[in-house]
């Protein structure tokens, strides 16, 4: 209470940065010439409020501090300078949004942007699919959960986010959990009537259930897929769906059932134009063979 108002809301700001940060990020947001917020910060130091935990970066001295400054908001405020820390926060790093994504969604979080909260949680899982799926797929349903309850819910969005959170269970091998989270998922297409977000969810639904091994399950949600696919003349999704029935026949020991599949989806991919799928349809059917 002793702190002069600028030296107080500079401390405001990096009680609500949520971690490290840096001399330029609180001048940034306080609107201060770098200049004097340095000296500011030299000052805050020296009274033990602030630390550096590094030489380029600056944190909250104790969490103590940090709750006190924090409490003494309002909700209003609080929420404008999370806003205003996000928009800073890209401002200054735009080369590094995607590293920082997961810090920029609590910010529009917190600042009351739920959409695009949502939307970086979808940028921080892409960085993490490939070496840490699993937080890949929290990160995604942290944004599904928050695209679902925004006032003007943007249902493409969603049905793209459970899509993807699909492949990225697929892909990691996180099969149960992504079977159930799909079925949501195809719930709100069916509400919605969209048919072919119906069909490329339940393949997804229908390929993770066979790699489960609930092959027979499986087979039918992709089946199910093949069938809207063909309705609504979608190759693409009747191209994928072809394929997977394939390579579940492939894992009963179905041979020729596969190679007739294959043989079609091949047919697929060539009309298509899709050359990597052409030759996983031509190793498959060499195999069967």
């Amino acid at each position: 209470s002793r702190l002069s108002a600028t030296d107080r809301h500079l401390l405001q700001i990096g009680a609500l940065a949520n971690g490290r940060f840096t001399s330029e990020l609180l001048a940034s947001v306080a609107g201060e010439p770098l200049a004097s917020t340095l000296a500011a910060v030299a000052v805050l130091e020296g009274k033990g409020l602030l630390s550096r935990p590094s030489p380029s970066e600056l944190g909250i001295a104790h969490e103590l501090v940090g709750e006190v400054l924090r409490d003494g908001l309002t909700l209003e405020t609080r929420r404008e300078m999370h806003g205003a820390i996000a928009t800073a926060l890209e401002a200054l790093y735009p080369q590094r949004v995607d590293e920082i994504a997961e810090r920029l969604a609590f910010h529009h979080r917190e600042a009351g942007d739920r959409v695009r909260a949502s939307a970086f949680l979808v940028r921080a899982a892409a960085r993490v699919a490939n070496e840490r799926p699993r937080a890949a797929l929290q990160h995604l349903e942290r944004a599904i959960e928050l695209a679902s309850n925004t006032a003007h819910r943007d249902a493409t969005r969603l049905l793209e986010m459970y899509a993807r959170y699909g492949t990225a269970a697929l892909d990691g091998h996180v099969l149960a959990e992504g079977a159930e989270k799909l079925k949501a998922g195809i719930d709100l297409a069916e509400s919605l009537g969209r048919s072919a977000d119906i069909a490329r969810l339940a393949l997804l639904r229908g390929r993770i259930l066979v790699q489960a091994f609930e092959i027979d399950e499986g087979q039918r949600w992709v089946e199910r897929a093949d069938e809207i696919a063909r309705s609504i003349e979608d190759l693409t999704i009747e191209r994928d769906a072809t394929l997977a029935r394939a390579e579940a026949e492939l894992r009963r020991g179905e041979r020729r059932r596969a190679s007739t599949l294959l043989e079609r989806a091949l047919a697929l991919c060539v009309a298509t134009g899709d050359l990597e799928r052409q030759l996983r349809c031509l190793t498959s059917l060499a195999l069967a063979h």
